[in-house]
């Protein structure tokens, strides 16, 4: 796995690296960090070279992250093999959204709150500024095209058109 120096501790959870968040992309206390989706969870790196991982036992869906992006509140959206998941601060949680879970965990001394929906296999997160200055995170996986609009969830599946397979 990775190591910040030859003999040091590893700094992945996992070899297998599936995507990067660079350092500094979004307001609140999550800029700071460098973000790596690994199949062992997503690794939290500090400036000071410090790792926290959060896993499935902190509120993931799956260990196996494969994509993650900032909404314009800095709420980091993760898409897992069991879905997506929001690592917020307790005074910015996202919206709620049916079989949503919730857990609480610290980040280098921060407060944080992972929540949790269960969109299937999700291998896109994109954020995107819709007409009117309406900001959007938009989840694409094997469930079809899910998307929180403001505030307000939408969910594009088979009976939108879309193919029975969903999206990838």
């Amino acid at each position: 796995t990775g190591r910040l120096r030859t003999g040091g501790a590893p700094l992945l959870p996992d070899m297998s690296a599936f995507c990067v968040v660079p350092r500094d992309l979004a307001p609140g206390p999550w800029g700071p960090y460098l973000w790596i989706g690994t199949g062992g969870g997503l690794a939290a790196i500090s400036p000071d070279g410090v790792t926290t991982t959060l896993r499935a036992e902190d509120g993931l869906r799956s260990n196996s992250v494969y994509t993650a992006a900032y909404d314009e509140l800095g709420r980091l959206w993760v898409g897992t093999v069991g879905g997506v998941a929001c690592l917020s601060t307790p005074q910015n949680l996202p919206p709620a959204a049916d079989g949503m879970t919730s857990k609480s965990v610290t980040i280098g001394g921060q407060a944080a709150v992972v929540t949790s929906y269960p969109f299937d296999v999700t291998y896109a997160v994109r954020r995107f500024a819709l007409p009117g200055g309406v900001d959007s995170m938009w989840f694409v996986g094997t469930g079809g095209v899910r998307a929180l609009a403001g505030n307000r969830w939408l969910a594009f599946q088979s009976s939108a058109g879309l193919p029975p397979v969903g999206g990838s």
